[in-house]
């Protein structure tokens, strides 16, 4: 059995080649694409269920994808590949995932505007803070001209604290939701995310959580 790769974000890869496919339980319909990464050759299935169609074919268009699920081609370009590791039937194994290459839009006014109501709405208008200023002490006689510099801190700089984005508050549907789950992607840990998403879910539907299902999709898990 071949060496597990690294957890990463950082792998790139080429589409090489792909085939039709069909998963073994419900015969969902897919494209597996073998990506080849330094010399080696890996696996991904980007499935076209109800949900994820559309998704899945802009990550296709990304690849190059001729549109021919007979004859399978792609561009002879290099993208960014994700390999997390998971546990399955008591063994871990990799999980490989592609998510595009583009970036989020930038937000539209009329969008922010809509999202601004919806925040005051839910926690009414926020006061912004007036800048304080400090009194100016006097300096004692013979003091000198500045103090001393402190001391550097040794070691590397302690890790920036995750901004407290209300999720709950900017999500109200499955796509607003997983618009914000995109937009934080690599900014949170995976505990960090799955929680916020998990907020959301409850928040969004809290009688039928659809939007775990939009989830498994997109990580590529077949139904």
């Amino acid at each position: 059995m071949s060496q597990i790769w690294e957890e990463s974000n950082d792998y790139r890869g080429k589409p090489v080649s792909g085939r039709y496919t069909e998963s073994k339980n419900k015969g969902t319909p897919g494209m597996e694409v073998c990506f080849e990464i330094s010399g080696h050759k890996k696996h991904l299935t980007f499935w076209l269920t109800e949900k994820s169609e559309e998704r899945t074919m802009l990550l296709l268009k990304d690849l190059g994808f001729n549109g021919d699920f007979e004859n399978p081609k792609f561009a002879d370009i290099e993208v960014s590949l994700q390999c997390k590791h998971e546990e399955y039937n008591g063994k871990m194994q990799e999980r490989w995932a592609y998510w595009g290459e583009q970036q989020s839009a930038p937000l539209a006014p009329s969008a922010a505007k809509t999202l601004q109501a919806k925040f005051r709405s839910a926690v009414g208008n926020v006061p912004v803070p007036k800048p304080t200023t400090a009194p100016v002490m006097p300096k004692p006689a013979g003091a000198p001209s500045a103090p001393p510099a402190p001391p550097v801190a040794k070691g590397p700089p302690p890790r920036p604290a995750t901004p407290a984005t209300p999720a709950q508050l900017l999500a109200t549907d499955e796509a607003s939701a997983w618009a914000w789950v995109n937009a934080n992607r690599g900014k949170m840990t995976d505990d960090e995310l799955n929680a916020n998403w998990l907020t959301v879910v409850e928040n969004v539907n809290p009688k039928n959580p659809e939007g775990w299902h939009k989830v498994c999709e997109v990580f590529q898990i077949p139904f």
